[in-house]
Order: C-alpha cells, then structure tokens, then sequence
C-alpha cells in the first residue's frame, strides 16, 4: 500500500499510514502517531486527551467524557474493514487490521474513507 502511494505522490517519501502526512525524518513520523492517531485516550508524554473514535482532542477528562456523551454511544463502532466484518470504534485499529490481515491479498484500503479496492485477477 506505502509502496503504491510513492508513485502517486513521488514527492512523499515517509508518509503516516493513517493519515498520508509526509515526515522527514521518520522519527518525527514516529512522534505523529501516538499524538494524532491514539489508541488510548491519554498518551503518557503528552498533557491532552484524544477521543479514540473521532480523534478530537480536549484539554480535560471532563471536557472529553462530555463529548463522549454528547457525540458518541456506547460500544460505537463505526468503523469496518471492507474486506472482512471487521468493526472497531478507531480508525487507526482499522487501518492496523487491514495491514496484518489482508497484506498480500491483492485488496488495497483508502486509509481516508476506508474504501478497498480489489486488484486481484478474477479467473473465468
């Protein structure tokens, strides 16, 4: 999938794999992730909170218990591997399934919508 994306953007050579941000050097890659794509609600070195589900970031627990409750419902999964019946409540969770289960498979996944697109040759 990475390797595809370089032809379609030569000019990024070390995107993010959840949001297609290009980094150079990739250790500021691996300073994005936890900050941007949690999968947890605090991360240990940084003094916010993300929501797992939409990835809004809030200042508070309180600020984000609210909006969980104002925008979110209990066990919400609201996002589906398209190439399975996989259902996570994180985009990023998704996206990691995607790449362990159908790596090789001739299926590629739009890391934006979640949208696949089947490069396999169908034999008649």
């Amino acid at each position: 999938m990475m390797h595809l994306y370089t032809h379609v953007n030569p000019s990024k050579k070390d995107p993010c794999k959840y949001c297609l941000e290009n980094f150079n050097p990739a250790e500021m890659r691996n300073k994005h992730v936890p900050s941007n794509h949690p999968c947890e609600t605090k991360h240990h070195n940084l003094s916010f909170f993300r929501c797992v589900i939409c990835e809004a970031r809030f200042t508070t627990i309180l600020l984000l218990s609210g909006h969980m409750q104002r925008f979110h419902v209990p066990s919400e999964m609201p996002y589906k591997c398209s190439g399975c019946d996989f259902m996570i409540s994180s985009h990023k969770m998704v996206v990691d399934h995607f790449y362990l289960a159908h790596s090789k498979s001739g299926i590629l996944q739009c890391p934006y919508c979640l949208k696949v697109i089947d490069f396999r040759i169908k034999l008649s």
